[in-house]
C-alpha cells in the first residue's frame, strides 16, 4: 500500500516579525507550521569560527563553531531540499540522512537578527569541507511561546515528466527517480511509478512532498544511460524503465529492458551485449543421405549474450567449465545462451537431406554424426595450426 510519508523533518521556512516558520507535511495534503517567536539583543556581537560538513553513506554531518543555525540546504544536480531545521542557540553539531550524487553544496542558514546569513559549503563525498564563519550577530536572548498549526493545503498533482534519470536516497533506500525542476518521480519494480516528491512554491518557501512505500534496504545500483536499477535485499529490482524477467539464473535474475538484456544479482548488475558469433559448415555423409552440419565454436570472456544460428534440429551444446551457460533458448532457428565468465561453447547442429527427417534419424545415427562432426572439427582445427 501507498502511503503519504514525509521525506524530511522540515520542508520550508521563513522569518516574519522576529518569528521563525518552519514548514511541514504531514496528515495527507495539509500545510503544517511551527511558528518560533524571538528576542534578540539591541546590539550585534562580532563572532569569528568555521563550519564544516561531511557526506559519507547518505549521511551529512554539520558541525559549527558559531551559534544560531537553523536549516540546512542541500543542493546536488537538478533537485534541492532542506535536510535539517532547529534553532540551536549555541554552537551546532548535526547527522541527518541526506542524498548527494558525488557532490554538491550546502547552504548553512544562521539567524541574525530579523533576518538570517548563508554560509556555503561545498560537498563532495567522503571529504570534511570547512569554511570560516565571522562577523557581527544579533544573539537571540529568548524563544516561545511555540505554536503548531495548519496554514493550507496542497494538491499533488503530477508535471510533466520532463528532466534526468537518477536516484534518490528515499527513507533509506535508493529509489530510481525521474528529477525534474522542483520534483522527481520514484519508480518500483517493473518501471512503475510508486512515488512524487513535488515542490510548491505557493507559499513563503518550498513545501516538499513524498509519496512512497516503505522499502527495504539497497544492496545494488547501476546506471547505464537512462537505465537505472536498484537491487534492494529482498532481490526486488526496482527499475526507471519497465523490463520483463527472461529467467532466474543462479542467484541472479535476467531482464530485458527496451531489448537490451541486464545480468543482476545482489553485488553486481551486467549490462550484456548479444554477439553472434561464425559458425563452421560441413557434409557428413550417411547411410540415410548427406547431411549437412553446422559448428559454432565460441570462447567467451565475461557475461555475454550468444545468439548462435542453427539448421534444422538441433544436436548439443556443451560448455567448459561446466555451469557456465546460465541461461537457454530455443527459437526461430536461433539458439541464445546467456554465458557466465571465461569460457569455451561448443554448439552442434544438422539439417537432414531432402526426403529425410529428423524422425527417421536414429540414436546410432545421431552418435555417429555427432562423432564425425568432432573429428572433422579436430581434423580441421590441426592443419589450421
Amino acid at each position: 500500500m501507498i502511503v503519504l510519508l514525509v521525506l524530511l523533518s522540515l520542508f520550508g521556512f521563513s522569518l516574519s516579525s522576529n518569528t521563525l516558520v518552519v514548514y511541514h507535511g504531514v496528515n495527507g495534503s495539509s500545510i503544517m507550521a511551527t511558528y518560533y517567536p524571538y528576542n534578540f539583543e539591541a546590539n550585534p556581537t562580532y563572532v569569528s569560527g568555521v563550519a564544516s560538513v561531511y557526506y559519507r553513506n547518505f549521511t551529512l554531518t554539520i558541525n559549527t563553531t558559531v551559534p544560531q543555525l537553523f536549516a540546512v540546504l542541500v543542493s546536488s544536480g537538478d533537485f534541492s531540499a532542506v535536510v535539517w531545521s532547529g534553532l540551536s542557540l549555541t554552537p551546532a553539531s548535526v547527522s541527518v540522512p541526506a542524498y548527494v550524487n558525488g557532490s554538491g553544496t550546502a547552504y548553512l542558514y544562521f539567524l541574525n537578527g530579523s533576518s538570517f546569513f548563508v554560509v556555503k559549503v561545498p560537498i563532495l563525498e567522503g571529504v570534511t569541507q570547512t569554511v570560516p564563519v565571522s562577523g557581527y550577530v544579533y544573539r537571540v536572548v529568548s524563544v516561545g511561546p511555540v505554536v503548531y498549526k495548519k496554514v493550507g493545503e496542497i494538491g499533488l498533482q503530477p508535471p510533466n515528466r520532463v528532466g534526468s534519470y537518477g536516484l534518490l536516497n528515499v527513507n533509506g533506500s535508493l529509489v530510481p527517480a525521474l528529477i525534474g525542476k522542483g520534483y522527481a518521480y520514484l519508480y518500483g519494480v517493473n518501471g512503475s511509478v510508486v512515488g512524487l516528491i513535488v515542490e510548491n512554491i505557493s507559499y513563503p518557501t518550498s513545501v516538499v512532498y513524498v509519496s512512497v512505500p516503505s522499502l527495504p534496504p539497497t544492496q545494488r545500483v547501476a546506471q547505464f544511460g537512462d537505465v537505472v536499477l536498484s537491487v534492494l535485499s529482498n532481490g526486488s529490482v526496482l527499475s526507471d524503465l519497465p523490463y520483463k524477467v527472461l529467467s532466474r539464473v543462479s542467484s541472479g535474475v535476467l531482464l530485458d529492458v527496451n531489448g537490451t538484456n541486464y545480468l543482476v544479482f545482489s553485488n553486481n548488475v551486467y549490462r550484456l551485449t548479444e554477439e553472434t558469433p561464425s559458425v563452421s559448415s560441413y557434409s557428413v555423409p550417411t547411410p540415410r543421405g548427406i547431411y549437412t552440419v553446422i559448428v559454432a565454436n565460441v570462447t567467451t570472456e565475461g557475461p555475454v549474450m550468444l545468439k548462435i544460428p542453427l539448421l534444422g534440429v538441433y544436436v548439443n551444446s556443451s560448455s567448459t567449465p561446466q555451469g557456465s551457460v546460465l541461461y537457454e533458448n530455443y527459437s526461430n532457428h536461433y539458439l541464445t545462451l546467456l554465458v557466465y565468465g571465461p569460457a569455451l561453447i561448443t554448439v552442434y547442429s544438422y539439417q537432414p537431406p531432402a526426403g529425410g527427417g529428423s524422425s527417421l534419424f536414429t540414436g546410432l545415427t545421431v552418435a555417429a554424426i555427432v562423432l564425425s562432426i568432432v573429428l572433422i572439427f579436430l581434423a580441421v582445427r590441426a592443419l589450421r595450426r
